[in-house]
């Protein structure tokens, strides 16, 4: 059972927040912490280690209000060459689907290039200008928009040293892992990738691959996380 004095003050910093935008997110509720735990008993360097963060209680339920929305509509947003943390999609499916379309190009001996991309550090090298104007482009809605926005600038990192915490920071780009919204927010990012992919094939750089069985589609490129 929640306390009435913390209901209180969760309802009244969500009404501020959703409803006036007046308010932005405070620097102590838009913290999180990071910590190290070990791969490995003898580790020898840094890939040794996996990077653990954590944000705070109330900026995960502010959060987890707008993923609650944000949810039901993405899968009409983001193209269907897109899978994973996308409601009524499956990433599984991804596999599936190369996997055919692979055994397709052999069985027909026809001519084709396939490569696989990992994105390095993705969720630190996303630009918060960027994934707001990619956020505009597909039709996400000023007061969305305005709901996110404060979730950015105040953002802060502490960092635990053998048990101790250090001075925080403050980062300047950047999905935090640990925030509800960060997944999807990746995958409004990528859908700019998508768009020059399409544009492309449109072009004529390259062409799709053109499966033929009991229906036609055409295929020339996936993303899976």
């Amino acid at each position: 059972m929640m306390s009435p004095i913390l209901k209180e003050g969760l309802l009244k910093m969500k009404y501020c927040w959703l409803l006036t935008h007046l308010m932005g997110i405070d620097k102590n509720v838009n913290h999180s912490f990071i910590t190290l735990i070990l791969k490995k008993d003898s580790p020898f360097g840094l890939d040794d280690f996996r990077l653990i963060s954590s944000v705070g209680g109330v900026y995960e339920i502010l959060t987890n209000m707008l993923l609650s929305r944000l949810i039901t509509l993405v899968d009409k947003l983001i193209r269907e060459c897109q899978f994973a943390f996308i409601l009524r999609r499956q990433i599984l499916d991804c596999s599936l689907i190369a996997n055919e379309v692979l055994d397709y190009v052999r069985r027909n001996m026809l001519q084709g290039v396939a490569f696989k991309v990992d994105f390095q550090k993705a969720y630190d090298t996303v630009d918060w200008d960027f994934l707001e104007f990619v956020m505009i482009k597909i039709c996400f809605g000023n007061r969305w928009c305005k709901w996110i926005r404060p979730c950015m600038p105040t953002a802060s990192i502490s960092i635990f040293v053998d048990g101790l915490l250090i001075e925080c920071f403050y980062i300047k780009r950047g999905l935090r892992q640990g925030c509800p919204l960060s997944p999807l927010f990746f995958y409004v990012v990528a859908e700019a990738l998508n768009v020059m992919l399409s544009k492309a094939v449109n072009s004529g750089l390259y062409n799709r691959v053109v499966v033929v069985g009991n229906s036609i589609a055409s295929v020339s490129h996936f993303q899976s996380f």
